[in-house]
This record gives structure tokens, sequence and C-alpha cells, in this order.
């Protein structure tokens, strides 16, 4: 069931977002106040087997503030960040996901070992068509446009995302995670 939720989930946000932006490229966004926590929430739950079956626990901290958004892009970009946690979070371990103010911004943060990704292909993240070698390798890489999808629904929502590699290398079961 769960299962056929994020799938179904994932359709739906997909097919509304190139609605929207099928607009001489000017996208038709609702922005509006939702408490963002629950947002992530609603797509978090979605991946709860998936999180499950490796073992990875999703430690997400308590905020009750509201973020100027439109709903369905924000949501695209947080299947694809969930999605890409699900496949590529180290097994056995803890996903933290936080929340702070800072002026008029809200900040999420997620903390987690995941797949190493190389110096070289760093700046290549957001790229559209882009896989790691390090996915590839795993046979878990999709068609490259996780990334650069989110990159573009944060932007939209006049946001930013950042992403901070580490360099420490941690081999579990012969895969280099940071």
């Amino acid at each position: 069931f769960l299962r056929l939720a994020k799938h179904n989930i994932h359709m739906k946000s997909e097919f509304s977002i190139y609605r929207k932006l099928d607009r001489d490229d000017n996208a038709n966004l609702e922005f509006k106040g939702y408490p963002i926590r629950i947002v992530l929430l609603n797509v978090l739950h979605t991946f709860f087997g998936d999180f499950t079956s490796k073992n990875v626990y999703v430690n997400v901290s308590d905020y009750y503030g509201k973020v100027l958004i439109d709903y369905e892009t924000i949501q695209v970009a947080l299947y694809h960040l969930i999605e890409n946690s699900s496949k590529y979070t180290k097994t056995d371990s803890t996903i933290y996901i936080d929340f702070k103010e800072d002026n008029d911004n809200v900040i999420i943060s997620m903390e987690m070992i995941s797949l190493y990704i190389p110096e070289s292909e760093r700046i290549k993240i957001f790229q559209e068509g882009f896989s790691g070698t390090s996915a590839k390798k795993l046979g878990k890489s999709g068609d490259g446009i996780g990334m650069w999808r989110i990159k573009q629904m944060v932007e939209l929502n006049k946001g930013e995302i950042e992403i901070n590699f580490g360099n420490t290398i941690e081999n579990y079961r012969g895969i280099d995670f940071s």
C-alpha cells in the first residue's frame, strides 16, 4: 500500500508541475503559508518501507512554523530528495532532519551518511542527466533528473539548495560512504 501511495504521489506531482511549467516559461505558482514539517512528513511517510528495509531511522525535529511555498513544486522537490536519501543512505544509520529560522528564512537541513561523491562529480550533481559513478556501480542510478529537479523546484520557490559533501570516507560492505 505504501509503495502504491509513493508512486501515486510521484506521478501526481510530476504531472502537476508539468502543467504549471507549461505556460511559456512562466510558472503558474500558488504561494501560501504551509507548515513545512507537515509537508515534509506527508512525503516522508510514503518512504517508510524503503527506510525500514535498510534499517534507517529518520529523526525529524519539531518545527511548527509556516513557510510561503507553492505546495506542489515543493512536494516534487521533497519527493526527489527523500527518494535519493532512501537509495543512497548507508544501511543501519540515522538521517537527521532539522529546521532553523534565520531572519525571514527557514533552513531545512538533512544530515546523513550517504554514498560518497568524488570531488570531480560534485559540480555536476545538479546537471540534468548526470548520474554519479558510485550510483551506477551499485545499479541505483536513475535518469539523472532527481537533483536537477530538486534545484529547479526549490529555486521556483525562491529558495536555495546546498550540499555539504563529506570528505571522510567510510567503507561499509565494500561501498564508500561519507
